[in-house]
């Protein structure tokens, strides 16, 4: 059963990320954006209903020492498979 919950969790985590973001890989979305995708994704199950809460909250990057680059750029591994021929996709950075 708790298996079957890390699996749902994140599933359902992977899906609400409109991104590709190190291991986390997406064919549709080939871009990692640390523009409008600099988040944290929370989850909360409801003990009662057995339903899941998904949101997302920005990552409070400004009590960092270090600071990432606000870009958004092609994922390395999306740029790499164009590279070699196994992907094509026209959508830019």
């Amino acid at each position: 059963r708790n298996m079957v919950l890390c699996a749902e969790m994140l599933l359902k985590s992977a899906l609400e990320r409109k991104e590709s973001r190190y291991g986390m890989l997406r064919e549709d979305y080939p871009c990692m954006d640390n523009v409008n995708w600099l988040k944290w994704i929370l989850l909360q199950k409801d003990d009662g209903t057995s339903s899941m809460k998904v949101w997302s909250e920005d990552v409070p990057v400004r009590k960092y020492e270090l600071q990432p680059k606000r870009e958004k750029f092609i994922h390395p591994f999306w740029q790499r498979a164009q590279e070699l021929g196994y992907w094509n996709n026209t959508e830019k950075a």
